[in-house]
């Protein structure tokens, strides 16, 4: 039986509790798993904090395997150990990306950092990127031999070509678009490893030189603290105009705003894999514009336009070529679509290779 924990409730709408979703979705056809939860002590649901000090897995059984799927919740093995016990590491957030500061006070450091040595005991890590692979070996100590590297997948039935989409988000969404604009999308937080600003003020750069541009900004914040500084930062920039926020959107109407945009940009200075922006783009057939922080894989570095992840010149340089070259945009869409497919960046091939991990244990 695999035990796969979900420390927060996984219908949320971040990445991780996605994540949760489609493995959970794509292994329970494969292996026998059921959907875990920690346990607390009394009084966790007033005072957040002891939400980061789980006591157990509810209804854990001994000789189960074991699955975190975030670094929250590993803390737990330092005084409850279980095993076997796998851990998925989707970043490694400061210890990498020095711009996460700003998320911790120092009891927040502190209490990231006995999560962190939890990764030490447990009997196999998961990552989703060779570059955090690294960063454990480097910045952890974890033996190489103890991590094993599963690709993310992407649902190309519902991520794919849709005609009329422009249409559609007009109808649901009320946004009407404008034929003579060229759209960006950007879809995730706006906390300060997602690297918005940088996106914005080159939005700026493109309006003042009389480029017809605008961003679909899709997703939730991360926090009232980015949103008020997002909506700064586009006041300030004088892009109010220029700039929609789409909080909420379903899954189902995700690929909706996808097909609707011209560019995707990724510009994130940190990205524990291969970035699903990037990744559901290219399934609807749409060209990307990442940063060398998104993950990329080498075999699909030829599909995307690259920029250094704090050059801000260099991301204007990529987009202005999408807007001066439409064969350019159509060969990169063409090839990113068709890398999705022959690569088979399948959720069935993510959850092949986790139950190979799982009968190491097995």
């Amino acid at each position: 039986m695999i035990e796969l924990v979900a420390h927060n409730p996984p219908n949320q709408t971040s990445g991780i509790g996605r994540y949760y979703r489609e493995l959970y979705r794509h292994l329970k056809d494969r292996v026998d798993v059921r959907m875990a939860f920690p346990y607390f002590l009394p009084l966790n649901n007033r005072f957040t904090i002891l939400r980061n000090f789980p006591l157990g897995v509810i209804d854990h059984q001994d000789g189960n395997i074991t699955h975190f799927t975030q670094i929250m919740g590993c803390a737990q093995m330092h005084w409850n150990p279980i095993h076997p016990a796998i851990a998925t590491v989707h970043d490694l957030g400061i210890l990498v990306c020095k711009e996460d500061l700003e998320l911790f006070n120092n009891l927040d450091l502190k209490i990231l950092s006995l999560q962190i040595r939890g990764l030490k005991l447990m009997d196999a890590l998961c990552v989703n990127s060779e570059y955090t692979r690294a960063s454990l070996v480097d910045k952890v100590g974890i033996p190489e031999e103890k991590i094993r590297f599963v690709q993310l997948g992407v649902d190309t039935t519902n991520f794919r070509p849709i005609s009329g989409a422009r249409e559609l988000v007009a109808e649901k969404y009320g946004f009407k678009f404008d034929p003579s604009t060229f759209y960006l999308i950007y879809v995730g937080s706006e906390l300060p490893r997602k690297n918005v600003f940088m996106l914005l003020k080159a939005l700026q750069t493109l309006s003042n030189n009389r480029y017809s541009v605008e961003l679909l900004k899709i997703g939730g914040p991360g926090g009232t603290r980015w949103r008020e500084r997002t909506l700064t930062q586009i006041d300030r920039l004088a892009l109010s105009q220029k700039v929609h926020l789409f909080d909420i959107v379903s899954e189902d109407d995700l690929p909706l705003f996808y097909n609707s945009a011209d560019l995707a940009v990724t510009p994130s200075l940190l990205e524990g894999g291969f970035a699903w922006l990037a990744m559901e783009a290219m399934a609807c057939k749409k060209p990307v514009a990442a940063s060398d922080m998104a993950q990329i894989p080498i075999e699909a570095q030829q599909c995307v336009s690259l920029f250094p992840a704090r050059d801000q010149e260099a991301l204007v340089s990529a987009i202005k070529r999408f807007l001066d070259d439409p064969d350019y945009s159509e060969d990169l869409a063409e090839k990113g679509y068709r890398l999705i497919h022959e690569k088979k960046y399948s959720w069935e091939a993510t959850a092949d290779a986790m139950v190979g991990l799982y009968q190491n244990f097995g």
